[in-house]
């Protein structure tokens, strides 16, 4: 049972967090051809990269209006080639070519599960599924230039319907790497949604840096005693999870 409740969670986090710029590339590519070519040039700055990092801040509101932010989390989001990282909430996930890794802090639990080599990432970016998000979703969604100038470029996003009633992406106006985005949540009974906007800023982030391998290891948390996966003395007292043998 707890096997099955974490691969849920698992999902989860990897939705969430590890893979929260994919997020952004798969929900806000549906652009005519201005702001297509902007986000086109983006997912190609970040794809080109060796590797890149950055700092991600997250800010949730209960109102649209509202000064100050009801929960606060930070984090960082660091890829080089097929070895993929993110801390954020209280989780660390890793993706590397031999596997995924989930460590949570606050549950003191570490979930893992062997990779395929042939299906490790790269990157997190690819101009194909972009571009099949354009084709797929320009019906459901308006979208407009809030700013294109040499301070910033800031789209914003209305949907027809959904979860999200609009969403503002901002670049950088010379790299087009991504600054800010901005949810608005539809926050109507039919939803149910508590939070009404959620504001993410990127700072520090750099392209091409050296990051070790080893800084995406699963060895910084477990070894591999007689096939069996344990944690370090570090984490002695973290349940492990091994779900490499369980069914998808």
């Amino acid at each position: 049972m707890l096997n099955v409740i974490y691969k849920i969670k698992m999902s989860t986090v990897f939705k969430k967090s590890g893979a929260l710029a994919i997020l952004l590339l798969m929900s806000a590519a549906m652009l005519s051809q201005n702001w297509k070519k902007d986000l086109l040039e983006m997912n190609k700055a970040y794809m080109n990269a060796k590797s890149f990092s950055m700092k991600v801040d997250v800010n949730s509101y209960a109102g649209l209006n509202d000064k100050k932010a009801f929960f606060r989390s930070a984090g960082e989001v660091v890829s080089s080639g097929s070895n993929y990282y993110t801390s954020m909430m209280g989780r660390i996930t890793i993706l590397n070519e031999r596997c995924m890794l989930v460590v949570d802090h606050g549950q003191k639990m570490i979930v893992y599960k062997k990779n395929n080599p042939a299906s490790a990432p790269r990157n997190g970016f690819t101009i194909a599924s972009l571009d099949s998000s354009m084709v797929m979703m320009e019906k459901n969604v308006k979208v407009k230039y809030l700013q294109d100038n040499a301070k910033e470029k800031r789209i914003e996003l209305t949907y027809k319907s959904g979860e999200i009633a609009r969403m503002e992406i901002v670049l950088d106006p010379v790299t087009c790497l991504m600054r800010e985005v901005v949810f608005y949540y539809n926050t109507s009974k039919d939803y149910g949604n508590s939070l009404a906007k959620v504001v993410v800023t990127y700072t520090d982030t750099e392209l091409d840096r050296e990051v070790p391998d080893s800084f995406f290891s699963e060895n910084n948390f477990l070894v591999s005693r007689k096939n069996e996966m344990l944690p370090l003395k570090k984490y002695e007292k973290y349940e492990v999870v091994n779900q490499s043998h369980s069914k998808s």
